[in-house]
């Protein structure tokens, strides 16, 4: 998702810095949300990657410095007890677990088949709240229509939710443009429970080609899909 920027105040040290990473972010990212979305899903899959690595190479470390401490106190033992060197050596390494010594050839192939990095999302759920008119014109309809034409997502879905229904409902020009993405081939879908609450669901079912729905669920499936990329406005 995109996050939102915080509000700027030059006299906080820590905002101004998060202010400066955006900034930088964002012209790295070519100055557009496509590309700032991109970037943060690298970053993303990066981080996950480095947390995933930790563990083995801390337990990798752990491993060669135990194996080091045990040759060494097996040497300095052996020097002294010649025979009974063997018998320390088996019980140290069943203490050890022999999480150093070499892999099998079955545990070789199990790694080989590790599930890898999955793809990249194919699909765009754009969850727009905001009853801002400047937002919906400037941002989240104008960026829907963009994915959609320009092939950024196979399947883009606008889901109108809170604050944006009545916006959409008291405002012609943002239900023309609602109108030109559905014949563009966005789905736009809009929350029943939400619509029920402001009581103007007959009015969002009354907009061409808007399907009003629970969307709790749907939103929740999205999220939790691989298939799907969720942002929000």
């Amino acid at each position: 998702m995109v996050p939102q920027q915080p509000p700027r105040d030059e006299q906080n040290p820590v905002l101004e810095e998060i202010w400066a990473i955006r900034e930088r972010m964002w012209r790295e990212a070519g100055g557009t949300a496509k590309g700032y979305v991109e970037r943060l899903r690298r970053l993303e899959a990066e981080r996950r990657n480095a947390e995933r690595a930790a563990p083995e190479r801390k337990k990798r470390k752990s491993a060669e410095r135990s194996e080091a401490e045990s040759r060494s106190l097996i040497g300095g033992f052996a020097m002294r007890n010649g025979s009974f060197v063997v018998a320390l050596f088996t019980a140290f390494a069943l203490l050890a677990g022999l999480d150093w010594l070499p892999a099998s050839p079955e545990q070789e192939g199990a790694a080989a088949q590790a599930p890898r990095e999955s793809a990249e999302p194919t699909r765009l759920a754009i969850v727009w709240t905001s009853g801002d008119p400047h937002v919906a014109h400037r941002m989240t309809l104008m960026y829907a229509g963009a994915a959609k034409r320009n092939g950024w997502f196979e399947e883009v879905r606008l889901v109108i939710w809170g604050p944006s229904q009545r916006l959409v409902v008291a405002d012609k020009d943002v239900r023309a443009y609602i109108e030109r993405l559905i014949e563009g081939g966005v789905v736009v879908e809009a929350c029943l429970a939400c619509a029920d609450s402001y009581g103007i669901a007959d009015d969002l079912r009354a907009i061409p080609g808007v399907e009003v729905r629970y969307m709790g669920g749907p939103v929740s499936e999205f999220l939790k899909s691989e298939e799907w990329e969720v942002v929000t406005f």
